[in-house]
């Protein structure tokens, strides 16, 4: 993951920049739409020089345990895992919103234990919310977000993190 985001990051926020009226509305929508994200990032993964799309966990309609994305970069085999969880009714904060699912921990403590190259999070619409969400995942998973880069919408901001096993671990 740590070898992959210098190149990807740029051209990811360069894209969701481009496309801030529909991140608008699914903030307006209250939805998360998980599956845009996901054919998004894999047109852009597919387009990234030395990157291999190997495969994704809805390929065949059973996930298993297959990640997201399973990338080739430079010889490097890249499992990565898709979070796109803003605030909902339900879940008023992030943290809230994150500890409500299973597999959200789940994505996270493959991370850290390096079955899973890392986690791509995307987050909106409170940026103090998100800067405390983001502070608990990294202490309660040991993990570290590699880069955080921010999508202005009419609604808010959209927030694109990645995270990635402890450098002192990896």
């Amino acid at each position: 993951m740590r070898h992959l985001v210098p190149i990807a990051a740029p051209v990811v926020l360069e894209h969701f920049t481009a496309r801030a009226a529909n991140l608008a509305l699914l903030q307006r929508l209250n939805t998360t739409a998980e599956e845009w994200f996901r054919v998004e990032l894999l047109g852009i993964f597919d387009r990234l020089p030395g990157v291999t799309v190997e495969g994704t966990n809805h390929r065949r309609g059973d996930s298993g345990e297959r990640p997201d994305f399973a990338l080739l970069h430079d010889g490097r085999r890249i499992l990565i895992e898709l979070k796109v969880l803003p605030q909902d009714r339900n879940y008023p904060y992030g943290w809230q919103r994150f500890q409500a699912g299973r597999n959200n921990r789940k994505d996270f403590v493959h991370t850290q234990s390096g079955t899973r190259s890392g986690v791509i999070y995307i987050y909106w619409p409170d940026p103090v919310d998100w800067q405390r969400c983001s502070r608990n995942i990294a202490e309660c998973f040991g993990v570290d977000c590699i880069r955080e880069d921010t999508v202005s919408t009419d609604q808010t901001s959209v927030v694109l993190s990645y995270w990635a096993q402890l450098e002192s671990v990896a």
